[in-house]
């Protein structure tokens, strides 16, 4: 079902709600990782006061094997893939929203039921729980700082953590292809800023907990030029959407 400008309600307890319902995307990308964490992620959520209603598993490397459920939809490519799966794969989701999350993360019991609260208020925000307010020089991603919040704040650009519409990703795919944007270092940047600048919504911090995993001396973020792309990225499509 997808989200609409004013969401669809049902009765519930003698309290009209928001319908929401959820799918989880993971990437499965890392060895080193995620043949253990994923799992790790699966079990934590399902294990929540409020659970996924579809799990999907995006793997693109010959040595992650899973054995999961048939409950868990695999889809497996024979080369790798950047970061951008987690679009295409989330254009797979019939729910009205898709939760993404690094897999060097681990939600807690309560964390999906907290973020449905808050999308419950704010159906066509992309919501995480830690985010960056871009800076319109010569390196807007670089040039602040990442933050958390104590309270829910709105940013630009939201990193590890994602709570999506699952129209977003139609937006975020126009970007992708209308201005020729690197795959890599992308898929994050292109969710939140269709969302702001083509869909015109907002994205949104809100505090939840987090216990960080191994993250087994991997990911991009430790490489110099991911931060040299993300200045690019987001310093093109600031000159052409503000």
């Amino acid at each position: 079902m997808l989200p609409e400008e004013k969401p669809l309600k049902w009765l519930k307890n003698g309290f009209l709600l928001n319908m929401i319902t959820t799918t989880l995307v993971l990437l499965a990308h890392y060895p080193e990782r995620d043949i253990e964490n994923i799992e790790k992620i699966i079990n934590a959520y399902n294990s929540g006061n409020v659970v996924p209603d579809k799990i999907i598993v995006f793997i693109d490397h010959p040595l992650i094997e899973f054995d999961f459920s048939d409950k868990v939809q695999i889809i497996r490519s024979n080369k790798s893939v950047s970061v951008i799966a987690r679009i295409f794969a989330s254009t797979f989701a019939i729910t009205s929203h898709v939760i993404l999350i690094d897999s060097d993360l681990m939600p807690k019991k309560d964390t999906l039921e907290k973020i449905v609260a808050f999308a419950e208020e704010h159906p066509n925000s992309v919501i995480g729980h830690e985010g960056v307010i871009l800076n319109n020089s010569f390196n807007p991603y670089t040039s602040v700082n990442t933050h958390v919040s104590q309270k829910p704040e709105k940013c630009d650009v939201l990193i590890r953590s994602w709570f999506v519409p699952i129209n977003v990703f139609s937006s975020a795919l126009k970007m992708f292809w209308e201005n020729n944007i690197p795959d890599k270092y992308s898929d994050d940047l292109l969710i939140c800023l269709a969302n702001k600048y083509i869909n015109k919504k907002e994205n949104y911090i809100i505090p939840v907990e987090f216990e960080e995993l191994q993250t087994g001396g991997v990911g991009q973020c430790l490489s110099n030029q991911h931060y040299i792309y993300r200045d690019q990225i987001c310093s093109l499509l600031m000159q052409k959407y503000l």
